[in-house]
């Protein structure tokens, strides 16, 4: 599924550090800066990126605001890791001075990131998630702040994922929670003309997402009460125990 490569500093396509050259916008340097300072606040930032040899926009396949796509690793001094977006809060190539592209950047802490060299990234199922979760909000264009905002926390279904069967429901479907944050991980950013929110991933287990379908925004939001209150090394296992009762 994945095609990622991992090069040097030598295109906006990724690299050895976030791509700043003579002609990156003030925007977008600032937006790189910031995102930077706040990564690296939370861990050890892998100086490469994952990814696509070839931009999946060029292929018809959604297109980030400032054209780049890349997903960076933090490690955290617990031993846990994070893959994270790079790119989505990019500024737009045609206005700049608009603001932070999406207004945001998507991120999930793993266990299974940990020991596992960026260049291999792209065969885990959990970043397969940060990917899906990433593209998803590009192809729709949405901006995730007002909406964590307004709502708390965000499902969304995700078809035919690579997960193990434990974590898909009978259709083959995972489920996620978007909003819920990760201990010492900033909530937001702010850069010149915006803000940049670091929006965390949750896998949901098919009796939570049975739960959420069935009930609605009440059941969001007590599922993710329910994940915010388990230790961050608990949420981080691809062996978490569901929060809610399988009543199937």
């Amino acid at each position: 599924m994945f095609g990622f490569g991992r090069k040097k500093n030598t295109s906006p396509e990724g690299g050895a550090e976030s791509p700043v050259g003579d002609d990156t916008s003030s925007e977008l340097a600032a937006v790189i800066a910031a995102r930077d300072a706040a990564w690296s606040s939370v861990g050890t930032v892998d100086p490469y990126v994952v990814a696509h040899l070839i931009n999946p926009a060029f292929m018809g396949g959604p297109q980030w605001p400032g054209l780049r796509q890349a997903f960076r690793k933090i490690t955290r001094a617990d031993g846990l890791a994070i893959v994270a977006s790079d790119g989505l809060a990019d500024p737009d190539l045609d206005d700049p001075a608009a603001g932070p592209g999406l207004g945001a950047e998507v991120y999930f802490c793993s266990t299974l990131f940990a020991d596992t060299p960026v260049s291999d990234l792209g065969r885990l199922w959990p970043f397969e998630i940060v990917y899906e979760v990433a593209q998803n909000i590009a192809s729709m264009r949405v901006e995730l702040g007002p909406q964590l905002e307004r709502y708390g926390a965000l499902s969304l279904s995700l078809p035919g994922s690579s997960a193990p069967a434990d974590w898909l429901d009978e259709d083959g479907t995972l489920g996620v929670l978007l909003g819920l944050p990760v201990d010492d991980v900033p909530v937001s950013v702010d850069v010149p003309n915006g803000t940049v929110h670091l929006v965390g991933i949750s896998p949901l287990r098919p009796a939570e997402l049975s739960y959420i379908l069935a009930e609605g925004a009440e059941a969001r939001r007590d599922v993710a009460e329910r994940l915010t209150r388990l230790p961050t090394s608990v949420r981080a296992s691809p062996d978490r125990p569901s929060v809610v009762p399988d009543l199937t």
